[in-house]
């Protein structure tokens, strides 16, 4: 759980060190594994965390993303599309306060990469609409990075989170909220698209829930019977 929670908290912290010669969408791509290196390497971050236990924060940081291998089955699947050349281990073993703690690391990545897909709300930050995190978003990466952020790209990254107004979870059910119920054309295709992007996070993950009797998740958009 201790792993699971930092991994939650950092998996994305690859993306906060910037440099303005680096391209916005490049650094997106494989920020990861510059996720795991940060959390390893950054002083002021991991004097934060037991050190036992960095390896394999950063090690689901790092397999979160939909284009690194959770399973052997997997690197088939991506074929050259692959960020890394091996799947996460299945686990490891540390030790902490003089005992031997088993860590499920791909069971865990499994977990956080279906999670983080799955934050796709509209309201997914309390307080603040996504339209308006949008253009100051763009705005400041473009002034502080000189990162000339690709319009377009921007704009279908955040549709998807406009076009959802909230997540459900009932029973094995993950339910999301189309505002319109589908009335609105375009909000139902970002609706879709939104909902195709956590489906084929959840077909990456499958294998390894199985094995753990995890079965049979179903998402669907709430006005889809």
């Amino acid at each position: 759980l201790y792993v699971l929670i930092n991994g939650i908290w950092l998996h994305d912290i690859g993306m906060s060190s910037l440099k303005k010669e680096q391209d916005a969408f490049e650094r997106r791509r494989i920020h990861g594994r510059l996720s795991a290196l940060k959390i390893k390497n950054d002083p002021d971050l991991n004097s934060k965390i037991f050190p036992e236990f960095i390896k394999a924060i950063g090690q689901i940081c790092m397999y979160h993303q939909s284009n690194s291998p959770i399973d052997e089955e997997h690197i088939k699947l991506l074929g050259e599309r692959k960020l890394k050349q091996n799947p996460i281990k299945e686990a490891i073993t540390i030790k902490f306060e003089n005992l031997e703690k088993n860590i499920r690391l791909r069971f865990l990545a499994a977990i956080l990469s279906l999670a983080d897909a799955i934050d796709i709300g509209e309201h997914r930050i309390e307080g603040l609409n996504i339209s308006t995190l949008k253009s100051e978003y763009i705005e400041y990466m473009n002034k502080v990075y000189n990162a000339n952020i690709n319009q377009e790209q921007s704009e279908r990254h955040f549709k998807k989170h406009e076009a959802i107004e909230n997540i459900i979870f009932r029973n094995k059910e993950i339910i999301l909220e189309d505002p319109f119920d589908g009335a609105d054309d375009e909000i139902r295709e970002w609706a879709l698209e939104g909902k195709k992007q956590i489906t084929d996070e959840l077909e990456r993950c499958n294998r390894v829930f199985e094995k753990f009797g995890i079965t049979d998740l179903l998402i669907r958009l709430d006005y889809e019977k």
